[in-house]
């Protein structure tokens, strides 16, 4: 059996506390605050796919939207490849890249877009989901994440805006 000598046990035992309560602080300190990316600004035909890539490159993410959302009509889609309505209970974005490649969606419950002003704004924290794919068109989905679980835990949120 190993003898420890009475002076040293009393130090070791009186630095414990003080060990023990430094290592959090310095744990915490050396931990990176998670980021929760936020676009903000106002999605048109000519910076959509700005949007709905964000989303896209986010599968299964935590994202904040602070947008305003100019819409497009089927009427408009032939000319500028976007689209932006309600159809049914969904709010939808579609841009796509050219005449002839596919293109993404993102949807949302219509409920989660107001029509003020004569734009969408959609504001918000969302899990960003997949939809699949649908006739060469990729479909994202966005799911309403309460503020407080998606910044818990001191998570800095950064804007990035959706376009110039």
């Amino acid at each position: 059996m190993m003898r420890i000598a009475p002076g040293l046990l009393a130090l070791s035992l009186a630095l414990t506390p003080i060990a023990a309560a430094t290592v959090p602080a310095d744990a915490a300190a050396a931990t990176p605050k998670r980021t929760v990316p936020r676009l903000v600004g106002a999605v048109t035909p000519g910076n959509a796919a700005r949007y709905t890539t964000f989303i896209a490159d986010r599968l299964d993410q935590v994202v904040a939207l602070r947008l305003s959302v100019t819409p497009g009509s089927d009427g408009d889609f032939k000319a500028s490849n976007y689209l932006a309505q309600v159809s049914g209970d969904l709010f939808m974005v579609f841009k796509r890249a050219g005449a002839t490649e596919g293109g993404i969606e993102v949807v949302l419950p219509k409920g989660e877009a107001r029509l003020v002003g004569g734009a969408y704004v959609v504001e918000g924290f969302f899990v960003v989901r997949s939809g699949g794919m649908h006739q060469g068109t990729l479909s994202y989905g966005l799911e309403r994440m309460d503020p407080r679980i998606a910044t818990a835990g001191g998570a800095v949120v950064r804007d990035m805006p959706v376009g110039p």
